[in-house]
């Protein structure tokens, strides 16, 4: 891996679901994500966007293959293998890794603030949030508070600790049109200096963004037993398409 190379696939990754044994989940080898870049993964509904993602971001132990990462030009990578996975893969990888989930995982036990200084860092104020809205809820418990501020805040928490890659899922679920634009802005304020890979079938916030790659999940089925083989595969370097209003064709929020 070269210096500006934050993750690379350095032997094909495969993944099966032990409940569904004929899906087989694929990364090819060759994917190479440098520092500054950020992908867009997209694909039907059900086609395993979100279980290619968390394979990528290390989350799950895969069957085959083997990832590299790596975060300081002076440092090594850590290369990732399912025999290494229980050793490297760990709070000394997943913190340089910003993580915003289609149902962030905040601690239910802590309070707003809490949830966000978790990963040990701060942004600067609270960028997804008026200063009435945030006074209202800032000590409150997580579960007391909306759907779309629970999104919002786990989009905080993601770059809140100066990672060095971040992977967002669906991070305008649940958001209004002000909510959405804010998110854009901001994720493309803060995506400036670091890797991020997201999945989103908002077109309308995508197009707001700078992407520099697109990666279409396609379905294949496999001649040899049937099986059905899912897997990434880049497109032409996509630049951002922009409009004078990006989100006029955004969807409705789900809720508040």
């Amino acid at each position: 891996m070269t210096a500006d190379q934050v993750l690379e696939v350095l032997e094909e990754v495969e993944f099966r679901y032990p409940t569904d044994e004929e899906v087989r989940y694929s990364l090819p080898a060759g994917l190479v994500l440098h520092a500054g870049e950020t992908w867009w993964i997209r694909g039907e509904s059900g086609w395993g966007k979100s279980t290619l993602m968390t394979l990528l971001a290390a989350l799950r132990r895969f069957d085959r293959g083997r990832i590299g990462y790596r975060f300081e030009a002076a440092e090594p990578p850590t290369e990732v293998t399912p025999e290494s996975w229980r050793v490297r893969v760990g709070p000394g990888l997943w913190r340089r890794i910003g993580f915003a989930f289609q149902r962030p995982e905040l601690l239910r036990a802590l309070n707003v603030i809490d949830n966000l200084e978790l990963v040990g860092g701060k942004l600067d104020g609270v960028p997804l949030f008026d200063e009435q809205e945030w006074k209202g809820i800032a000590h409150n418990p997580v579960w007391r508070i909306s759907g779309g501020q629970i999104q919002r805040l786990g989009l905080m928490r993601a770059f809140a600790g100066n990672q060095d890659l971040v992977f967002l899922d669906e991070p305008t679920n649940n958001l209004d049109r002000r909510n959405r634009e804010q998110v854009a802005a901001f994720v493309e304020e803060q995506r400036q200096g670091r890797a991020v890979v997201l999945v989103s079938h908002d077109e309308s916030f995508i197009e707001s963004l700078s992407i520099d790659r697109v990666f279409e999940v396609a379905q294949r089925t496999i001649a040899s037993g049937g099986l059905v083989r899912r897997l990434v595969e880049a497109e032409m370097p996509f630049p951002a398409r922009r409009s004078t209003d990006p989100f006029e064709a955004a969807p409705a929020p789900i809720s508040p």
